[in-house]
């Protein structure tokens, strides 16, 4: 069904009075990090003949009230979820490495987690974001921010950054 979605789309938007603009139209689509299986929901084939498929890296909610943050750009261990772990899986289902776009975000989110002692990959924090960053603020002396303050989950005051 997605694949004649995706079909028909594609005739519409090549059939389409471009207004004299020479540019082509593509289409893309977003398939979150936590989907590592393609072949089980989607047509590798159809994905492949997309101009890009986007990996959407952030988050995914588990409960009402609670999210996960679930996509590392690698894992200390290859069996949990990251980044890396989703490409490789979606490259040994047969996705061309050329359609791979990753997205990155343009802003930044500090979160806090539900409980203090859980600061790793893949812990669950609260859904409601307590501040949300723009590009121009995103930028932060990492360097100060150690895992020992990740802990004490209270906000952290760096100069005019409060986290």
């Amino acid at each position: 069904m997605f694949a004649n979605m995706i079909n028909e789309l594609r005739e519409k938007l090549n059939t389409a009075d471009r207004g004299g603009y020479q540019c082509p139209r593509t289409i893309s689509v977003r398939i979150p990090a936590w989907q590592r299986s393609l072949h089980n929901t989607y047509n590798t084939s159809m994905l492949n003949s997309l101009h890009h498929v986007v990996l959407e890296p952030f988050e995914q909610r588990n409960s009402i009230g609670t999210i996960q943050l679930i996509s590392p750009v690698f894992s200390i261990v290859d069996d949990h979820l990251s980044i890396s772990s989703t490409i490789k899986s979606w490259l040994a289902d047969g996705l061309h490495r050329d359609k791979i776009l990753l997205d990155v975000a343009m802003y930044g989110v500090s979160q806090q987690l539900i409980a203090a002692s859980g600061n790793h990959s893949g812990n669950v924090i609260h859904v409601q974001p307590t501040q949300i960053f723009n590009q121009k603020q995103v930028y932060l002396p990492i360097h100060f921010v150690s895992h020992a303050n990740y802990a004490k989950n209270e906000p952290r005051q760096y100069g005019n950054w409060k986290l």
